[in-house]
């Protein structure tokens, strides 16, 4: 799988949650560094997994964090939240989660993105 084999919405969360200035945008530049996507559901949330060529920028101070400031919101579904992953220097995953039992289906909800402050 690739990215753009990813739903919408998770490509949406990806961009906005790598929107700004400095290491973050060594990070956006590494989504042209993918290979591949790996997808998975665990029912109350999932994860997508990226692999990235061999040589790619990393961020120079090797960090290891995450950003989590990105969530979508709907009339009629439960609100989600988004989560990327950075492991030594390196995007490592994506993680979509929500606080009600199940993960909602992106059908029939009218999601909007977007960033909350911390």
């Amino acid at each position: 799988m690739q990215i753009r084999d990813l739903p919408g919405i998770e490509r949406e969360a990806i961009d906005l949650l790598l929107q700004g200035e400095g290491a973050v945008r060594v990070l956006h530049r590494q989504l042209d560094a993918v290979t591949r996507v790996h997808r998975t559901e665990s029912g109350a949330g999932l994860y997508v997994v990226f692999e990235l060529a061999k040589q790619v920028e990393r961020l120079e101070d090797g960090a290891s964090f995450h950003i989590a400031d990105v969530f979508a919101t709907s009339q009629k579904c439960e609100e989600i939240g988004f989560i990327l992953f950075v492991k030594d220097g390196l995007i490592e995953y994506l993680e979509g989660y929500s606080y009600s039992d199940v993960y909602p289906s992106y059908e029939g909800c009218d999601f909007s993105l977007s960033r909350h402050a911390p």
